[in-house]
């Protein structure tokens, strides 16, 4: 959803995308602002690094909710283990393959 040309990286027009599907309008000038403010390409870490500042405290859980419901391809309220763990280790900053059972020690 990130990454529609999948090369690994987030540009204006897959932000663009990814906001519309969330049924949020942007400008040019948002999405150039929000590009702008990377320090370097927008790769999937970074990606949710950039996100998670934004949400830092000021967004009501609703809004995250909506936002994460972007991966939630079936409309079940989740995100399949497979699919994240596909997002974390092949996209952008790979996360190492033994590491994603950590994500869900505590859930």
């Amino acid at each position: 959803m990130t990454d529609k040309n999948r090369d690994g990286f987030t540009n204006k027009d897959n932000l663009h995308d990814m906001l519309a599907s969330l049924r949020k309008n942007s400008t040019d000038g948002y999405l150039n602002a929000t590009i702008k403010d990377a320090l370097g390409p927008v790769n999937f870490t970074l990606f949710l690094m950039m996100f998670g500042e934004k949400l830092n405290g000021t967004d009501p859980e609703d809004v995250t909710k909506n936002t994460f419901s972007c991966f939630d391809e079936e409309a079940a309220g989740t995100i399949q283990e497979h699919f994240l763990r596909e997002l974390l280790t092949a996209t952008g900053d790979w996360f190492p393959d033994k590491e994603v059972p950590e994500l869900y020690r505590d859930y």
